[in-house]
Protein backbone atom coordinates (compact mmCIF):
# COMPACT_ATOMS: atom_id res chain seq x y z
CA UNK A 1 0.00 0.00 0.00
CA UNK A 2 1.19 3.45 -0.71
CA UNK A 3 -0.40 6.87 -0.44
CA UNK A 4 0.63 9.42 -3.05
CA UNK A 5 1.43 12.61 -1.81
CA UNK A 6 2.77 16.04 -3.43
CA UNK A 7 6.25 14.99 -1.69
CA UNK A 8 6.28 11.70 -3.48
CA UNK A 9 4.83 8.01 -2.93
CA UNK A 10 4.91 7.49 0.33
CA UNK A 11 4.90 2.86 2.09
CA UNK A 12 2.25 2.81 4.68
CA UNK A 13 1.25 -1.01 6.33
CA UNK A 14 -2.28 -1.25 7.52
CA UNK A 15 -3.29 -3.23 10.66
CA UNK A 16 -6.49 -4.11 11.56
CA UNK A 17 -7.81 -6.02 14.04
CA UNK A 18 -10.19 -7.73 13.12
CA UNK A 19 -10.88 -8.81 9.22
CA UNK A 20 -14.19 -7.67 9.10
CA UNK A 21 -14.35 -5.25 6.58
CA UNK A 22 -16.04 -2.48 8.60
CA UNK A 23 -14.90 0.85 8.83
CA UNK A 24 -12.47 1.49 11.70
CA UNK A 25 -11.32 4.47 13.48
CA UNK A 26 -7.92 4.60 12.65
CA UNK A 27 -3.94 5.84 14.37
CA UNK A 28 -1.65 6.85 11.81
CA UNK A 29 1.75 5.71 13.47
CA UNK A 30 5.09 7.23 12.83
CA UNK A 31 7.98 5.22 13.93
CA UNK A 32 10.97 6.27 15.63
CA UNK A 33 14.74 6.27 14.90
CA UNK A 34 16.40 9.55 15.26
CA UNK A 35 14.67 10.26 11.67
CA UNK A 36 17.61 8.40 10.20
CA UNK A 37 16.65 4.34 11.53
CA UNK A 38 13.46 2.84 11.16
CA UNK A 39 10.76 1.33 8.84
CA UNK A 40 7.37 -0.28 8.86
CA UNK A 41 8.97 -4.08 10.02
CA UNK A 42 11.44 -2.48 12.93
CA UNK A 43 7.44 -1.40 14.55
CA UNK A 44 5.73 -4.02 12.73
CA UNK A 45 5.19 -5.60 16.30
CA UNK A 46 4.37 -2.55 17.90
CA UNK A 47 1.80 -1.72 15.48
CA UNK A 48 0.13 -5.22 15.66
CA UNK A 49 0.01 -5.16 19.51
CA UNK A 50 -1.62 -1.33 19.04
CA UNK A 51 -4.63 -2.65 16.70
CA UNK A 52 -5.18 -6.23 18.42
CA UNK A 53 -5.49 -4.47 21.89
CA UNK A 54 -6.97 -1.25 20.80
CA UNK A 55 -9.72 -2.33 18.59
CA UNK A 56 -8.71 0.33 15.93
CA UNK A 57 -6.80 0.59 12.47
CA UNK A 58 -3.42 1.51 12.74
CA UNK A 59 -1.83 3.09 9.42
CA UNK A 60 1.97 2.79 10.33
CA UNK A 61 3.90 5.24 7.81
CA UNK A 62 6.88 4.79 6.39
CA UNK A 63 8.50 8.34 5.64
CA UNK A 64 11.63 8.97 3.51
CA UNK A 65 14.89 9.02 6.22
CA UNK A 66 17.91 11.17 6.38
CA UNK A 67 20.24 12.02 5.70
CA UNK A 68 19.69 10.87 1.99
CA UNK A 69 16.57 13.57 2.04
CA UNK A 70 16.60 15.97 5.11
CA UNK A 71 13.87 18.22 7.06
CA UNK A 72 11.18 19.33 6.07
CA UNK A 73 10.41 16.21 3.96
CA UNK A 74 9.50 14.23 7.00
CA UNK A 75 6.65 15.97 8.60
CA UNK A 76 5.66 17.06 5.33
CA UNK A 77 5.20 13.58 4.09
CA UNK A 78 3.96 12.71 7.71
CA UNK A 79 0.91 15.58 7.49
CA UNK A 80 0.57 15.14 3.44
CA UNK A 81 -0.46 10.85 4.70
CA UNK A 82 -2.95 12.42 7.44
CA UNK A 83 -4.73 14.66 4.42
CA UNK A 84 -4.58 11.04 2.19
CA UNK A 85 -6.26 9.53 4.39
CA UNK A 86 -8.98 12.26 5.52
CA UNK A 87 -9.72 12.53 2.31
CA UNK A 88 -9.71 8.95 0.60
CA UNK A 89 -9.30 6.63 3.54
CA UNK A 90 -12.57 5.23 3.04
CA UNK A 91 -11.07 2.87 0.34
CA UNK A 92 -9.09 1.60 2.98
CA UNK A 93 -12.15 0.37 5.16
CA UNK A 94 -11.05 3.41 7.55
CA UNK A 95 -13.57 5.83 9.41
CA UNK A 96 -12.32 9.17 8.26
CA UNK A 97 -13.75 11.08 10.66
CA UNK A 98 -11.90 9.58 13.78
CA UNK A 99 -8.29 10.17 12.82
CA UNK A 100 -5.35 9.81 15.51
CA UNK A 101 -1.58 10.73 15.46
CA UNK A 102 0.84 8.43 17.41
CA UNK A 103 4.59 7.20 16.84
CA UNK A 104 7.53 6.75 18.82
CA UNK A 105 10.31 8.58 19.36
CA UNK A 106 11.39 11.02 16.35
CA UNK A 107 8.08 9.47 15.38
CA UNK A 108 5.91 11.30 18.42
CA UNK A 109 7.98 14.62 17.12
CA UNK A 110 6.64 13.76 13.30
CA UNK A 111 3.19 13.36 14.69
CA UNK A 112 2.99 16.44 16.61
CA UNK A 113 4.17 18.62 14.11
CA UNK A 114 1.27 16.71 11.80
CA UNK A 115 -1.13 18.18 14.53
CA UNK A 116 0.29 21.72 14.73
CA UNK A 117 0.06 21.77 10.87
CA UNK A 118 -3.78 20.61 10.77
CA UNK A 119 -4.52 22.96 13.03
CA UNK A 120 -2.68 25.82 10.84
CA UNK A 121 -4.42 24.59 7.78
CA UNK A 122 -7.83 24.19 9.34
CA UNK A 123 -8.07 20.44 8.80
CA UNK A 124 -8.03 17.19 8.88
CA UNK A 125 -9.33 16.99 12.38
CA UNK A 126 -6.81 14.91 14.67
CA UNK A 127 -9.30 13.66 17.09
CA UNK A 128 -6.03 12.77 19.50
CA UNK A 129 -2.49 12.12 19.93
CA UNK A 130 -0.61 9.47 21.48
CA UNK A 131 2.90 10.48 21.70
CA UNK A 132 5.69 8.26 23.14
CA UNK A 133 8.77 10.15 24.88
CA UNK A 134 9.43 12.12 21.88
CA UNK A 135 12.38 14.84 21.15
CA UNK A 136 10.59 18.04 21.08
CA UNK A 137 13.15 20.82 21.58
CA UNK A 138 15.32 20.73 24.68
CA UNK A 139 18.96 21.32 23.87
CA UNK A 140 19.83 21.13 27.31
CA UNK A 141 17.71 19.82 30.89
CA UNK A 142 17.88 17.43 33.76
CA UNK A 143 17.32 14.11 31.86
CA UNK A 144 19.80 15.13 29.29
CA UNK A 145 22.37 15.67 32.04
CA UNK A 146 21.45 12.75 34.15
CA UNK A 147 21.50 9.86 31.08
CA UNK A 148 23.23 11.83 27.89
CA UNK A 149 26.87 9.75 28.76
CA UNK A 150 25.39 6.49 29.30
CA UNK A 151 24.30 5.87 25.51
CA UNK A 152 20.98 4.61 26.56
CA UNK A 153 19.32 2.82 23.77
CA UNK A 154 21.41 4.80 21.16
CA UNK A 155 20.92 7.90 22.78
CA UNK A 156 23.83 9.42 23.82
CA UNK A 157 25.18 13.01 23.27
CA UNK A 158 27.22 11.81 20.65
CA UNK A 159 24.56 9.70 19.21
CA UNK A 160 21.69 12.73 19.71
CA UNK A 161 24.36 15.62 17.24
CA UNK A 162 24.59 12.96 14.81
CA UNK A 163 20.67 12.17 14.57
CA UNK A 164 20.71 16.01 14.59
CA UNK A 165 23.34 16.77 11.91
CA UNK A 166 21.62 14.37 9.92
CA UNK A 167 18.09 15.73 10.27
CA UNK A 168 18.67 19.04 9.34
CA UNK A 169 21.16 20.98 6.83
CA UNK A 170 21.12 24.24 8.69
CA UNK A 171 21.31 26.21 11.90
CA UNK A 172 17.84 28.15 10.62
CA UNK A 173 16.52 24.68 9.74
CA UNK A 174 17.01 23.32 13.55
CA UNK A 175 15.44 26.63 15.02
CA UNK A 176 12.31 26.12 12.78
CA UNK A 177 9.20 26.02 15.24
CA UNK A 178 8.32 22.88 13.02
CA UNK A 179 11.31 21.04 14.14
CA UNK A 180 12.06 23.20 17.74
CA UNK A 181 8.78 22.23 18.31
CA UNK A 182 8.84 24.50 21.68
CA UNK A 183 8.97 27.32 20.20
CA UNK A 184 5.41 26.59 18.70
CA UNK A 185 1.85 27.58 20.17
CA UNK A 186 0.05 24.58 21.16
CA UNK A 187 -3.24 25.87 21.78
CA UNK A 188 -5.78 24.57 20.09
CA UNK A 189 -4.42 20.97 19.83
CA UNK A 190 -6.31 17.89 19.97
CA UNK A 191 -6.39 15.71 23.46
CA UNK A 192 -2.69 13.84 24.12
CA UNK A 193 -1.76 11.25 25.93
CA UNK A 194 1.91 11.59 26.33
CA UNK A 195 4.99 9.01 27.67
CA UNK A 196 7.77 9.48 29.56
CA UNK A 197 10.46 7.49 30.42
CA UNK A 198 12.17 7.44 33.54
CA UNK A 199 15.50 6.54 32.54
CA UNK A 200 15.78 8.41 29.47
CA UNK A 201 17.44 11.75 28.41
CA UNK A 202 14.25 12.62 26.44
CA UNK A 203 12.39 12.30 29.76
CA UNK A 204 12.02 15.95 30.31
CA UNK A 205 11.03 16.88 26.60
CA UNK A 206 7.75 15.03 27.77
CA UNK A 207 7.43 16.68 31.13
CA UNK A 208 7.60 20.21 29.60
CA UNK A 209 5.85 19.49 26.34
CA UNK A 210 3.14 18.35 29.05
CA UNK A 211 3.34 22.05 30.99
CA UNK A 212 3.14 23.51 27.53
CA UNK A 213 -0.33 21.77 27.22
CA UNK A 214 -1.30 22.60 30.39
CA UNK A 215 -0.65 26.70 30.05
CA UNK A 216 -2.40 26.31 26.45
CA UNK A 217 -5.67 24.11 28.00
CA UNK A 218 -5.08 21.33 25.62
CA UNK A 219 -6.40 18.22 27.69
CA UNK A 220 -3.76 15.89 28.23
CA UNK A 221 -2.34 12.99 30.35
CA UNK A 222 1.10 12.49 30.72
CA UNK A 223 2.59 8.82 32.47
CA UNK A 224 6.00 8.91 33.42
CA UNK A 225 7.13 4.65 33.01
CA UNK A 226 9.47 3.52 35.75
CA UNK A 227 12.09 1.33 35.31
CA UNK A 228 12.43 1.01 31.59
CA UNK A 229 14.37 3.06 29.05
CA UNK A 230 13.60 4.90 25.91
CA UNK A 231 12.16 2.79 23.41
CA UNK A 232 10.78 -0.18 25.52
CA UNK A 233 7.51 -0.57 23.82
CA UNK A 234 9.78 -2.96 21.23
CA UNK A 235 9.81 -5.22 24.71
CA UNK A 236 5.61 -5.35 24.83
CA UNK A 237 4.81 -8.96 25.33
CA UNK A 238 3.34 -11.04 22.36
CA UNK A 239 0.62 -12.21 23.76
CA UNK A 240 -3.15 -11.44 24.52
CA UNK A 241 -4.13 -9.18 27.37
CA UNK A 242 -6.07 -11.16 29.70
CA UNK A 243 -7.99 -8.52 31.12
CA UNK A 244 -12.39 -8.62 31.30
CA UNK A 245 -12.43 -4.70 30.28
CA UNK A 246 -9.56 -4.60 28.03
CA UNK A 247 -11.47 -5.05 24.95
CA UNK A 248 -15.30 -4.85 25.69
CA UNK A 249 -15.07 -2.46 28.21
CA UNK A 250 -14.92 1.01 28.79
CA UNK A 251 -11.91 2.55 30.84
CA UNK A 252 -11.80 4.82 33.76
CA UNK A 253 -11.17 7.82 31.63
CA UNK A 254 -14.99 6.79 29.91
CA UNK A 255 -13.77 6.65 26.57
CA UNK A 256 -15.82 4.01 24.46
CA UNK A 257 -13.29 3.36 21.94
CA UNK A 258 -9.87 3.34 23.90
CA UNK A 259 -6.26 2.98 22.59
CA UNK A 260 -5.59 -0.40 24.32
CA UNK A 261 -2.03 -0.83 25.36
CA UNK A 262 -0.81 -3.95 26.90
CA UNK A 263 3.03 -2.65 28.64
CA UNK A 264 5.26 -4.51 30.65
CA UNK A 265 7.59 -2.84 33.80
CA UNK A 266 8.41 -3.36 36.85
CA UNK A 267 8.57 -6.95 36.69
CA UNK A 268 4.45 -6.88 35.90
CA UNK A 269 2.00 -6.83 33.52
CA UNK A 270 -0.83 -3.57 32.97
CA UNK A 271 -3.59 -3.25 30.62
CA UNK A 272 -3.65 0.55 29.97
CA UNK A 273 -5.97 3.20 28.17
CA UNK A 274 -3.61 4.61 25.73
CA UNK A 275 -5.26 7.90 26.59
CA UNK A 276 -5.58 8.30 29.87
CA UNK A 277 -3.03 5.82 31.00
CA UNK A 278 -5.16 4.11 33.88
CA UNK A 279 -5.52 0.42 34.68
CA UNK A 280 -8.59 -1.15 33.09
Amino acid sequence: MAADTPYGTVPVRLYRPEPDGHALPVLLFAHGGGFMLGNLDTHDRICRLLARNSGWAVLAIDYTLAPEKKFPLQPDQVFAVLQHVAGQGGAWGLDTRRIALGGDSAGAHLCLVAALDARAAGGPVVCGQVLYYGAYGLKDSASRRLYGWADLDGLGDDDSAQYRDAYTATAQDREHPRNNLLKSDMAGLPPAFIAAVAYDPLRDDSLVLAEFFKERGVPHQLEIYEGVLHGFLHCAPRSRARCGRSRLGRPSCGRSDPLWVRLRYDQRDRVVCGICARDC
